[in-house]
């Protein structure tokens, strides 16, 4: 009855305002297979942010030649990655527990990916991080692919169940 309620008030113009109606869109099975999968990428990436700056401050992953500017680019998103990251980690316990703020969350983490994979990329293509250095220009250009992608792929499936 829930589903066939929410299925109703989408087609009304009321859109989805309860946990039940964000799940109703997709059915049974397929709807936890789904929202499992953003729930452990966004764990992963989260705890992959978390990993990045444990690593960057022990002297793990920077660059051998790093170019002008490079440590105070970096050390400017500190703050604003670690509440991702936590955002991020909040976002898949609510999404597990069927709560509609995961849905919410999940996409204001989902705009921080995509934006700090371009803002990176801006960086990275115009201080040749790509090129300098093969090895970590590979790692940055997969982190970049990793948060772009992950970013895209929750809004799409996010947007797929309005």
């Amino acid at each position: 009855m829930q589903v066939l309620y929410a299925r109703l008030a989408c087609r009304r113009g009321e859109g989805l305002t309860t946990e039940v109606g964000f799940l109703a869109l997709f059915e049974g099975e397929r709807a936890m297979g789904v929202i499992s999968v953003i729930a452990w990428l966004e764990i992963a990436t989260g705890l992959g942010l978390a990993i990045f700056w444990l690593l960057f401050f022990t002297g793990g992953i920077a660059p051998s030649h790093p170019p002008p500017g490079y440590y105070a680019f970096e050390q400017s998103f500190v703050l604003s990655d670690i509440v991702l990251s936590a955002a991020l980690l909040v976002a898949a316990a609510l999404l597990y527990y069927k709560r509609n703020w995961g849905r919410i969350l999940s996409l204001t983490c989902a705009g921080g990916l995509i934006f700090l994979a371009l803002v990176d990329f801006g960086f990275n293509v115009r201080n040749g991080m790509y090129t300098t250095d093969l090895i970590a220009g590979v790692a940055a250009a997969a982190i970049n692919f990793w948060c772009l992608g992950i970013g895209v792929f929750i809004t799409a499936m996010i947007a797929v169940s309005e």
